[in-house]
């Protein structure tokens, strides 16, 4: 580069020479032609060419590295795992009125037996899951009391969810009487007491209220027992 600028300057120089000594002539028109001379110095211009080093500014790509941005919405897709909170549906709704719906109105009438027994007492025991019948009931009259029918009679159908503790019940009284009714199907929750020998029952629909056995688990049969009379369900 020092070089072109060292022989430009020389030309320069030369071409200075020449317009003095054309000056010193007398012949003034030819100094039109001197113009011709100096026009060429204008090519000091392409030096601007130096101005292409600018492209030193492509450098600027490097504000692309920005996209590690990217990496944030990443990261937020890892919040999707709070979606695991869906298992509290597996909890259920114990007490869901639909509870009330659905349960069969199976198994037999079962008149209530006298029987000349003491009545046994609860034993308690795991109450396994599952749909049970009334098979049985009786009514004990102790040791030389009466035996024989006592014209009650019943048809109990009940789905048991120890899980829960939840029983579901469509049962029939007064079977062969004029206050012959089928009960409108009913749904309670139970807590265990008295040792584990009986069973609180709080009904929550279609309506409320509460009651109470002593029972036990014999085999595939749950006995409730109340006072001197036992019905026996038996697990189908």
């Amino acid at each position: 580069m020092n070089a072109f600028r060292a022989a430009l300057l020389g030309g320069s120089i030369g071409a200075l020479a020449l317009l003095v000594v054309a000056c010193s002539d007398d012949d003034r028109p030819r100094a039109a032609g001197s113009s011709g001379g100096s026009s060429g110095t204008s090519g000091t211009s392409g030096t601007s060419g130096t101005s292409g080093t600018s492209g030193a500014s492509g450098t600027s790509g490097a504000s692309g590295t920005s996209g590690s941005s990217g990496g944030d919405g990443g990261a937020d897709g890892s919040s999707g795992s709070s979606g695991s909170s869906g298992s509290s549906g597996s909890s259920g709704n114990v007490k869901d009125p639909n509870a009330c719906v659905g349960i069969p109105k199976e198994g037999a009438a079962i008149t209530q037996t006298r029987v000349a027994e003491d009545a046994p007492f609860p034993a308690g025991g795991t109450i396994a899951a599952g749909k049970y019948l009334l098979t049985g009931w009786k009514l004990y009259t102790g040791v030389g009391g009466a035996t024989g029918p006592t014209g009650e009679s019943e048809r109990i159908t009940m789905i048991v969810e120890p899980d829960i503790q939840r029983i579901r019940v469509n049962m029939t009284t007064e079977i062969g009487t004029s206050d012959e009714e089928d009960q409108p199907p009913f749904a309670e929750t139970y807590t265990l007491e008295n040792g584990n020998l009986s069973l609180l029952l709080t009904s929550f629909c279609p309506t409320t209220g509460t009651r109470d056995f002593n029972f036990s688990v014999k085999g595939n049969e749950l006995w409730f027992h109340r006072l001197d009379s036992v019905q026996i369900f038996t697990k189908q």
